[in-house]
């Protein structure tokens, strides 16, 4: 058993330094002035993929040593995966870069066994035209010991979606969906018997057929990534109560919405994104949120004021608010900051010329305690805790 989760947690990092390999990446880094921390990463995954070879060929020794830290490699390895994934979002709205992993397929058994003439480690990538997916491979259906796979372009009549659900391994899915009734149907019943799955991502111009279908994904999802049209979130969102992460991109929430993800009992990070949020006025409301330790809020270009409320938020420590243009230019634009008594960073940046509201941010922050006062950056500078 140990020696399979070594092996399967090699097949993931390895597919995450490949991603993190590429020239396209170093071209990146340069743009974004953050060469060194690239470099420092690719260390640091080369260090974990060493430690990963000297425990296959470690025997039986330590079992619950090994157990704990393949574990803790194996969720690293996932977690940069998704900051991968979240880059090629953002690199496709911006227009200036194009790559990004396309589709990411690993199992860990041989080919014999799963039927299938794929090695076991099999990764490509797509960055055609801005797209971030490829179409899904035929006989996909016969790699029943895969567990990672991720972005698929799910096409109009194709059976792809159908066959998705005969893939009952599977603990990562990542799924872009063709606007066809038939296909959304088809997926939606797959994904419900995916009982191992984790961490899912759906894409589609529209996301409405999530709220129509008496089908729910698995409840021990602990990651979920949704792009596109919504309006509403379906009903079964408030029953994954081991969710961990929410990421929104175009799905145009309302208040109501908000009230449950902020009810999600394991929640620790949110990331509402461009026009992920439909309203003017955004609101934490007391009792929410109860565990949420990052919150990320970008490109709501119609909100105006984003209001905290005492008893939200306890646990914060780092908000970070980016491209909101509209916010009021006051302390109604990002009020009650004051009550975040474990933030250790605030940043406004891109939001316009707003001095009235930084000015406020200041002397909220200044009245933190010195000791627990956290950085806020606005634009270019940094006001530090001193």
């Amino acid at each position: 058993m140990e020696a399979t989760a070594v092996s399967l947690t090699r097949t993931v990092l390895d597919g995450v330094l490949g991603s993190a390999g590429t020239a396209m990446v170093d071209e990146a880094a340069l743009l974004l002035g953050v060469r060194r921390e690239v470099d420092f990463i690719r260390s640091e995954l080369q260090m974990m993929q060493s430690f990963l070879r000297v425990q296959s060929s470690a025997g039986a020794a330590c079992k619950d040593t090994v157990k704990t830290c393949v574990k803790q490699v194996r969720d690293l390895a996932c977690d940069l995966e998704d900051c991968l994934l979240d880059f090629t979002l953002h690199a496709s709205r911006a227009r200036w870069l194009r790559w990004g992993p396309g589709i990411v397929a690993r199992h860990h058994a041989s080919p014999a066994a799963s039927g299938s003439s794929r090695p076991a480690s099999w990764s490509s990538t797509s960055a055609t035209s801005g797209e971030f997916s490829v179409t899904t491979p035929e006989r996909i259906e016969k790699l029943r010991n895969l567990q990672v796979l991720g972005v698929v372009r799910i096409a109009q009549g194709s059976e792809a979606a159908r066959n998705l659900g005969k893939l009952t391994s599977l603990r990562r899915l990542g799924v872009d969906v063709a606007a066809s009734q038939e296909v959304w149907m088809d997926l939606c019943r797959s994904i419900a018997s995916l009982v191992r799955l984790e961490r899912l991502e759906v894409r589609s111009e529209s996301l409405e057929f999530l709220k129509d279908t008496k089908e729910s994904p698995p409840k021990h999802l602990t990651s979920l990534r949704l792009c596109g049209r919504l309006g509403k979130l379906p009903e079964w969102m408030g029953a994954l109560n081991d969710l961990g992460k929410v990421k929104l991109l175009r799905t145009q929430l309302k208040q109501i919405d908000i009230e449950v993800i902020g009810n999600l009992p394991n929640l620790t990070l949110l990331a509402l994104w461009e026009e992920s949020f439909a309203e003017g006025s955004l609101c934490f409301s007391e009792g929410t949120f109860q565990k949420l330790k990052l919150l990320y809020i970008e490109g709501l270009e119609n909100i105006e004021t984003i209001k905290i409320e005492e008893g939200t938020l306890p646990v914060l420590e780092k908000l970070e608010v980016k491209k909101c243009i509209s916010l009021h230019d006051s302390e109604l634009g990002l009020s009650r900051v004051k009550f975040l008594e474990n933030l250790n960073e605030l940043v406004l940046t891109s939001c316009g010329d707003k001095p009235q509201l930084e000015k406020a941010l200041q002397r909220q922050i200044s009245g933190f305690e010195l000791a627990k006062r956290p950085k806020l950056i606005t634009g270019k500078s940094i006001v530090t805790r001193s």
